[in-house]
Formats: C-alpha cells, structure tokens, sequence
C-alpha cells in the first residue's frame, strides 16, 4: 500500500508540476496557489480545452499505473524480487520521491510561510488605537486649512530669547487655542516625519534605510497606517496639498496619494503658475508665491460648497540659513546679521498676512486653521540660543467658536490628528499613538514615559505598517519608467530589497536624496544578511564569483555579503526575476569569513574611490608609493586624477590622454594634455617619450592617464605612446579607462578596465 501511495503522488505531483510549468514558466509558485486558493470566475477554461483533455487523460493513467502496483504487491502470485531487489526499488522510488521537483516547490513554499492561516505579523501594541470611521458631526462639517511652517518653533516666540522675532503669530495667538507643550518624540524630527505623527499619529521609523528624506523610490506610503485623509476622504472631504518642493522628494508625493488626498501639487506642477517660473530658491518656490497660490485655491474650494482640506507647507525658513521672499524686501530682525531669524521674522509677517486673509474671507465661519511647526528646527544659524533653554513645537488653531485660551497639556506632534478631527466636528478620543489634547485622557508623553524608549521598542511592528511588496512573485524589470514592477506594487531602482529567513521584504534602501550611497549601506549589513541589489552592472558586479561581458546597463545581484554563489542576473526590458530564481538563489546559503571580508575590503574602496576595480599596487618606490590614480571611462564614471597622498594635492584631468610628471614632495603635474577622441594635437607636438626624456631631471616617476573616451574612432595614440615603455594602451577601445605607471630603471605598470567603468591604481609600499 504504501508504495502504491508513493508512486501515485510521485507521478501526479510530477503532472502537476508540468501544468503549472507550462502556465506559469515558474514551476509551482505563490501565483498558482493564489489562483487556485482564489475565486476563478472568469478565467478563460476555453484557451486550455487540449490542456485540460491531457491532464485528465494523464490522471487516468496514474490512477491505473497506481492501483495495479497495489494489488501486484498484494498478490499471493506475485514474483519473487528477493530483499536486495526490492530494497534498491524502493530506495529508487524514494529517491525519485525527494528529487521530484513539484515537491521541492511545494517544500519552498510552505517554508516560506505561504500555507500559514495568517501572515507572521506582531499584534498592535494596546496603546494603538484607531476609528473604524468618523461619526458625522451634528452640523454642517468645517472646511480646514492646515499650514505646515518649516522649522517654526513655538520656541522662536520666546520673548526672552528672540524678543520682537514673530509679533504678528503672537498677535493672532491672544485669539487662538494655542498648545504650549508640544514635544518632539522619535523619529518626528523631519519634514515627512513630521507630517506623519501630526495626520497619523505615529512615528516614521527608518524602514526605508538610515536616509530620513530617501522614501522617493517607494510607490506607495505607510498604506497599514490610517491618517487624517484616510478618514477626512471617507466623510467626502475634497483634500488638497500644496508644497513648494519637488513631490518625489522624501516621498511627500506618495504619503498624500496614499492617503486619499484628491490633488497633491510640488515644485514640477505649481512653477508654471508663476508670473515670473524662475522666481525659486534652491529648495522650490519661495512662500509668498505659495501663499499667492493657496489664497486662490481657498476661494475657489469654498465656492464648490464642497468640504475640503487644504495643506501647505512653507519653504523659507529652512536651515541652515533660509531664504527671504521679496515679499520681504528690507525687512530684517535687529541688526539683519542673523540670515534665519531674518528669514523667520519675514515668515512671521507672510504667515501673518495669509491667516489674515483667510479670516476676512466670507468662506471663515466654517473654516477652521491649523499653524504649526512640521518639526522644531535642525542646526542653523540660530541655534546656540534655540538651545540655551526648552523646545516646543508650535501649534495654534483659529476659527469661529474654537476656543481662546492656551493648553499647557504635555503632548506631541503625535497627538495633533486627532486633536484636530475634535476641533473639526468629530470627536475622535485618539489616532494611532496620538490622543486628543482637549481630553482628559493622558498622551504619550506621560503615560509611556519615556515615549521615546517606547516608540523605538515598537519598531517591528511599526515596519508591518509598510507593507513592502513582495519579490516572491517575481520581479519586472521595467527600464523606461526606472522601476521594479512586482505583482500591482513597483519601487524604483537603484535599490537593495533586505529579506528575512523567509525571503519577506523586511526593509528597502535607496541613495534618493540620501548622502549615503548604497555600497556604503551594504557595508554595515551582518554577513548572512539576505539581499537583492538592483543597480548599475559595474556597481554590483563585484559581488558575484564569474566575470561577465555586460549586455546591459543594469544587474541584480542576489545573495549575501558572505555567500561565495551570488547570482549576478543581467537585466532586459520587460525581463522577470522568477520566484524561482529568487529561491534557488538564497538556497544552502553559507557564510564565508574570507569571502566577507574581501567583500568589506571592496566596499571600503566603493566608498572612497566610487569603484570596485582598485589594483594594488606594491612597490618599493618612494614616489610611486605616495600617489593614487583614477581614470574614468565615462562622463558618468567620475572624474580622473592623479593624488598625491601626503601632500594631499591633485591633477584633475579632462577628456583624452595626459602624461604627468610625479615627485614626492609636490604636487603632479600635468606635462601634456591631448584630446584625442577629438583628434586635436594628436599629431602636433612631441611624443610622450620625447617629453619624459627632456623631464627626466625634472621629475622621479611618470603616469599617463585616460579620461572619458581616449580612443573615439581607430587608433589615434600611436603618435603619442609607440616610443614609450609602455604597451598595453593598444588595448583600449571607447571609453575604456587606463592607467600607466612608468619609474626609471623598473618595468612599466599598465592596467586597462572596463568600458564605462573607473579603474584606480593604489599603490601600497612593498614589504
């Protein structure tokens, strides 16, 4: 019987995983289980009437093949095999067994944790808490104006401090409720985080990667989490954003599409609108072009007769020095020497004037405004006296029957969601870890104290918040858009997906709007940590065992620090990264010491010389010792030079080939220059032998160095470099980088890289 049962799931498994090959060209995956675990109504059963016949017709036969090896094994007149030959046809059947391939697919997937009732998720922590929905306010809902002033603290209306700094906001503050004690708590420190823990009331842990404005590459953001569009949408509020920076910047553009704002306007849509498109500061436009813009749009939501929210976030007082509107032109707090209390004090009066604005419009009584700071404000010029005492945020709201008075509650710019759906109409008791501070119940800031200690120790459960796309599915890789497509979800590249024992995305990294470059971030990973490396093929070539001749611009490499089998994929348009692939990649995954610790070794030179092609050098020459070149083989390669180490100078070269001279103690120098991609020079002037000889009193060693493309067509360096010592520049093609070194008395050293690379020489003494 029990060979029997073998044989038959042995042969159906087999059929099983031959249908499913066919279909999906993946073998058993997590798309086959889905579709089968799913409603198939609608699925197209006629295009596969002959694969159906055949799958039936191939069931008949197991079940036939199955039931006479069951009852050959049960016959009383069965032959005799003997216990050897039996044993080697059952050892057969087993091995058959283990090999086959639909169980090792289906092996996968239930490690995966494809099988388990629910996702490996952390339950919320108790003092999470949202509404299901909003109760609809007794009377007709408020509209509201939100206005996010970047890095205006409450502490910049400290008399004793900054007296006479912001008169007009502590003018409005005699009329508005005003909350006096709002703390800033982790990771709510930036812009997008600020906005985040004041419309969702949680903090924005670092889940993309240690960059707190490098969320651009995501397309959608904190989707688990439920925020004030959330809520606002559903009670059919028309929400807008308005902002003077780039949308993709820090991912503000995702946050407020994900979150059911109706039209979320940047830098790229409002700059059209200027009179005058060039008036912007480095940072986008400057605020009294915003606030000529918002003022427009309030009067022409508030004739839709529809409910809206309108969300703006200021410029102008950015650190570390800001940017003065000339809506401001000679203004300037006592003496004007300060450049960010100058530009507060002009942000004081703009503020002012829009609030103003809005409060003479027929469209306040229904209106309500929200003033406060996205975050208290990071260094500037400022800061010495920001710091000599304590910090608040500010946080002040007018409207028609808003109370006025000041709320000494502790809080934090978590608790301001759902202190603003009470002062909207909808009682809202919390949101998130935020609670309402014109309730009695406690917030975070006391009742966790301290809440910082507590927010961190949710991080787990905070990630789950993501929701990251899966690469279980397969990955697409789509060029024209510069983003990976994965199942309904996509993120653009370059990034570097982080996975966990399961291969569940747990954290994504990207270098958009972030200092730190991707191989810097690799470098700080545990050695066994899982990986897949989206990015150019000369960034992450490296981290696979073979050499390859690139067909591509882009590669993905997948695998670990320490894994000696990385498996380096070049990538085409439209081109999928299989499940399969994935998984038959991190399988018997080890860890290698001398494996990880050459790979730290590259990752220290990616990070210093933006390459992984460094050639050490050794040698005993003194000069030789103290120089470092680079050459690039592209514009986007970088830039070529020689180094002098312990001078610290450099010879920064332009496109074609240069010969320098190199002494110890001075800085190189450039003898001759010739562009030859352009043919210019080539064959003037006097060939790099013949000016090594007539220097040879003047240096100790030479280089000669390639930048860009050297060779743009056939030939063109035999001029220059055929008397010289030196041999391996016939090697070079288009943009190919190169590198000789040449020392009196010693064999010349040449290394040639490859296209659109950098190659750098390091030289190291000899011991």
């Amino acid at each position: 019987m029990a060979v029997s049962a073998l044989l038959f799931t042995s042969l159906s498994s087999l059929g099983l995983y031959a249908i499913s090959d066919y279909l999906t060209g993946n073998g058993i995956d997590e798309a086959l289980i889905y579709h089968i675990s799913s409603d198939l109504g609608g699925a197209g059963f006629g295009a596969f009437t002959g694969l159906i016949a055949l799958s039936v017709a191939y069931l008949i036969v197991v079940v036939i093949i199955s039931v006479l090896a069951y009852r050959v094994s049960r016959s009383e007149r069965r032959p005799h095999f003997g216990r050897a030959r039996m044993g080697l046809a059952l050892a057969a059947l087993t091995l058959s067994f283990l090999s086959n391939p639909a169980l090792q697919d289906l092996a996968r997937l239930h490690k995966s944790g494809l099988f388990a009732a629910t996702a490996p998720v952390e339950p919320a922590p108790s003092a999470y808490s949202v509404p299901a929905e909003l109760n609809a306010p007794s009377t007709a809902p408020r509209n509201i104006v939100y206005l996010y002033l970047e890095s205006v603290e409450r502490t910049y209306l400290d008399e004793n401090r900054f007296p006479g700094l912001m008169p007009n906001l502590a003018r409005l503050e005699k009329n508005a409720l005003s909350f006096t004690d709002i703390r800033q708590v982790w990771s709510t420190g930036w812009t997008i985080a600020g906005m985040t823990a004041s419309q969702c009331g949680v903090p924005l842990a670092r889940f993309i990667q240690t960059g707190s404005n490098s969320m651009s590459g995501v397309d959608e953001f904190l989707p688990g989490a439920v925020c004030l569009g959330d809520l606002l949408s559903a009670q059919g509020y028309n929400l807008h954003y308005l902002g003077g920076s780039s949308l993709s910047f820090a991912g503000k553009g995702a946050f407020y599409r994900t979150h059911q704002f109706d039209r979320t306007e940047g830098l790229k849509e409002l700059q059209p609108l200027l009179e005058d498109p060039d008036y912007t500061s480095v940072w986008g436009l400057y605020d009294d072009s915003l606030y000529d813009i918002a003022t427009e749009r309030f009067r022409q939501l508030s004739a839709s007769g529809e409910p809206f929210g309108l969300f703006l976030l200021t410029l102008d007082t950015h650190h570390p020095e800001g940017h003065m509107s000339e809506g401001c032109q000679g203004l300037a707090y006592g003496d004007g020497t300060n450049p960010i209390l100058n530009a507060v004090h002009c942000a004081d009066r703009m503020a002012a004037r829009f609030i103003e604005s809005l409060r003479n419009s027929p469209h306040f009584d229904d209106t309500l405004i929200v003033v406060a700071s996205d975050h208290l404000a990071l260094r500037n010029s400022a800061w010495e006296t920001l710091e000599s005492g304590p910090r608040r945020n500010l946080l002040m709201v007018l409207g028609e029957d808003v109370p006025t008075r000041q709320v000494d509650k502790p809080g934090s710019t978590l608790d301001i969601g759902p202190t603003t759906l009470d002062l909207l109409g909808y009682p809202t008791p919390a949101l998130g870890f935020g609670r309402n501070l014109m309730a009695t119940k406690e917030t975070l800031v006391t009742s966790k104290a301290p809440a910082d200690e507590f927010l961190s120790s949710q991080k787990g459960w905070l990630s789950g918040l993501w929701e990251f796309p899966s690469v279980t599915t397969g990955i697409t890789f789509n060029a024209d858009e510069q983003r990976l497509q994965m199942n309904k979800r996509h993120v653009q590249y370059p990034v570097i997906f982080l996975l966990n024992e399961r291969l569940n995305v747990q954290e994504l990294r990207f270098e958009f709007d972030n200092p730190t470059p991707l191989p810097q971030q690799l470098a700080g990973l545990d050695p066994d940590q899982r990986f897949i490396w989206v990015d150019r093929c000369n960034r992450v070539d490296w981290l696979a065992t073979t050499s390859v001749t690139y067909d591509s611009q882009y590669c993905a490499v997948l695998g670990s620090l320490s894994h000696e089998n990385n498996m380096l994929l070049q990538l085409q348009d439209n081109m999928t990264v299989t499940a399969r692939q994935v998984y038959q990649s991190f399988d018997a995954l080890s860890t290698d010491a001398s494996t990880y610790h050459n790979r730290r070794q590259t990752l220290k030179h990616l990070e210093k010389f933006g390459t992984p092609l460094v050639n050490e050098l050794a040698t005993g020459d003194a000069t030789l010792a103290s120089h470092i070149a680079r050459s690039a083989g592209g514009i986007e390669s970088g830039e070529s030079y020689v180094l002098n180490v312990e001078t610290g100078t450099k010879a920064s070269l332009q496109r074609g080939v240069s010969l320098l001279g190199l002494r110890r103690s001075s800085s190189p120098e450039i003898i001759s220059h010739q562009d030859t991609c352009a043919g210019e020079g080539v064959n003037s002037g006097s060939n790099f032998n013949d000016l090594m000889t007539d220097h040879a009193n003047d240096y100790e060693n030479f280089a000669v160095v390639a930048h860009d493309s050297a060779v743009c067509g056939n030939g063109g360096l035999e001029r220059l470099l055929t008397d010289t010592p030196l041999s391996k520049w016939q090697e070079i093609t288009l943009r190919r980088p190169y590198i000789g070194l040449i020392s009196p008395g010693a064999p010349p050293y040449e290394s040639v890289g490859r296209a659109e690379d950098a190659l750098v020489v390091l030289p190291v003494p000899s011991t």
